[in-house]
């Protein structure tokens, strides 16, 4: 009896049976935080803006997202991650050309 109940079928049906529930969950889960607006607020928070006219050292290391006294290799890599990332080579944004 107890052979039968751990036979391949029926754990492979309780199996497919339970990753289901965990999939459904999760999705049903996602959606109510997209709806409510609560899934955004997890992703990185950018600076909200207010930039003045000529631009500081407190913005340009708030642009590149690198501490207050930061190596100048940390600068130079997260420099040139922003501008791979926005080359227009890339077909991500031309407005880096317009400057």
């Amino acid at each position: 009896m107890v052979l039968d109940f751990l036979s391949s079928e029926a754990v492979s049906n309780s199996l497919e049976h339970s990753l289901t529930l965990v999939v459904t969950r999760l999705s049903i889960t996602t959606y109510r935080k997209i709806k409510n607006k609560e899934f955004f607020k997890t992703a990185r928070a950018f600076y909200p803006g207010g930039f003045d006219a000529t631009m500081n050292r407190r913005e340009a290391q708030l642009i590149l997202g690198v501490r207050e006294g930061a190596n100048p290799d940390v600068i130079r890599a997260a420099h040139r991650k922003i501008m791979v990332a926005n080359h227009p080579d890339a077909g991500n944004t031309f407005y880096l050309n317009l400057c």
